[in-house]
Formats: structure tokens, sequence, C-alpha cells
């Protein structure tokens, strides 16, 4: 019974195998240290129940000796009492060293994320720095695009009006009358018209949409010059986007050849208008 009891204590007393712990961000890995100290009490909570049998077989056994009265166990009680409480010194030794070791790494991995915490800020405040000011360097550069696109807008603006103020000067300074017509008539392909020299008389060509656009003192105007010929072409209008003029070929040639041509092209329109 001796050496089983010996055998028993001794398999008590074991130490266990050393554990490695993976660091992680100048610490241990927190998960690796939990688990390792769960496994810890795991084993206190084992060896008290284990010393704690112990103790009812030392007391049967103790009981047993008296009771025979043998002296060569005489002195069985006090070793087993001394190892016990050995083991209780050593079991305690052992969650104590555990959970201060735990706390030290719970108080590391606190460091590490404060610090991970604290770069990740700046990182963040930082990009939001940049962002912003590509965002003040973009904005700033098409501030500028635009500016430069709208002054040069005016400026051609400018030139084109001057141009055309220059050369409707110098066709009324030789005579010619000058229509002006809005956007919304030359919408209604207003400016779509074509001066036609038949044989007889001169006439302009152009679609009944451009007619009912102009007002009465233009086509009073118009009038005054040749006579007005209007083409109902909607589809052409709506779906080709072109006029009456876009249906006719100026010829410029000789007088005999043109007066043919126009009459040719009178004709064209006539058969279009019957």
């Amino acid at each position: 019974m001796q050496s089983d009891i010996d055998a028993q204590l001794t398999n008590f007393f074991e130490e266990a195998p050393p554990r490695e712990f993976a660091t992680v961000m100048r610490g241990y890995d927190r998960h690796q240290v939990d688990e390792h100290i769960r496994q810890i009490e795991a084993e206190v909570r084992t060896h008290r129940e284990q010393t704690t049998g112990l103790k009812r077989e030392l007391s049967e056994a103790h009981r047993q000796i008296q009771e025979q009265e043998r002296p060569t166990y005489s002195g069985l009680g006090a070793r087993i009492e001394q190892l016990l409480r050995l083991a209780e010194e050593q079991a305690t030794e052992l969650v104590q060293a555990a959970r201060s070791e735990a706390n030290e790494i719970k108080a590391a991995a606190k460091v590490d994320a404060a610090e991970l915490r604290a770069g990740a800020e700046n990182e963040a405040a930082e990009l939001r720095a940049n962002a912003k000011r590509e965002t003040d360097d973009l904005r700033g550069a098409a501030e500028r695009e635009a500016d430069s696109i709208r002054t040069t807008a005016r400026r051609e603006a400018d030139e084109l009006t001057s141009t055309t103020e220059r050369e409707v000067a110098k066709l009324r300074a030789t005579g010619h009358d000058i229509v002006d017509i809005s956007l919304r008539q030359m919408g209604d392909f207003a400016g779509n018209v074509l001066e036609l020299a038949p044989e007889k008389g001169n006439l302009i060509a152009l679609s009944t949409t451009a007619l009912q656009s102009f007002t009465p003192t233009q086509r009073r105007l118009l009038e005054s010059h040749a006579d007005l010929t209007p083409v109902s072409i909607p589809n052409i209008e709506h779906f080709g986007g072109g006029g009456v003029r876009c249906m006719l070929a100026e010829i410029h040639l000789p007088k005999r050849a043109r007066v043919l041509g126009s009459n040719a092209a009178l004709g064209d329109l006539k058969s279009l208008v019957s």
C-alpha cells in the first residue's frame, strides 16, 4: 500500500511540460494564454480532488495502523501530512504564478492595442489631410480651367459678334436688307431658306414651318424682294433635321444654263408641293 501511495504522489507532483506561446505584436497570443490558464486551473482542480482522495486513504490507513498497532507504520501519518501540505503549497504557487503571468500578458496586450489604435488614428488623419489637399488642388485646377474656358469663349463670342456686326454693316452699306431672326425661329428653319432665280421673277423657297415662324414685318420685307413659295415637309424637318435649302442645289453657271437649272429646280419644287 505504501508503494501505491508513493507512486500516486510521484505522479501528482510531476511537472507539466513547459508551454510555448506564439508572440504577436510585442506579446503573447491572448487566446493561447487564456487557454493555458484554463488548462492550469483544470489541473489544479484535479490535483485538489486527488489530494482529497489521498487524505481519505491516508486517514483510513492511519486508522488501520493504529488499530493493528504496527510499529513500522508509526511515522506514516506525519510524512503524508507533510507531503499533502507541500502539494497544496505548490498548487497555490502554480495558480498564483499563472494569474500573475496572465495579468502581465493582458497589460502588455492593452499597451499594444493602445499603440495600434494611436497609429491607426494618425494614419487616418494623414489620409484625410492628403485627400483634402488633393481635392483642393483638383478644385483649384478645375476653377482655373473653367475661368480659362469662359475667358476664351467670351473672347471668341466678342470676336464673332464684332465680325457679324462688320458684315451686317457692309451688307447694309451696299443696299441689302437684313432680317434678324431669333433662336426660336432658327429652330423652325427660318434661316434655312433659298432664293431662286427662274425665268420670270425671283422666288424664295422655304418650308411652311419657316413661313409661319416669321413675323408680319419680316414677311413683308421678304416679299419685297421675291415671292414666298412655302413647301410642307414636316417629316424631313422632324426626322431628317433639315429644311428646304438642304433639298436644293445651287447652280452657278452662265446665264442660259442658270435659267435652265432654275426652271428644273422650280419644276421639282412644284412637284413636291403637288
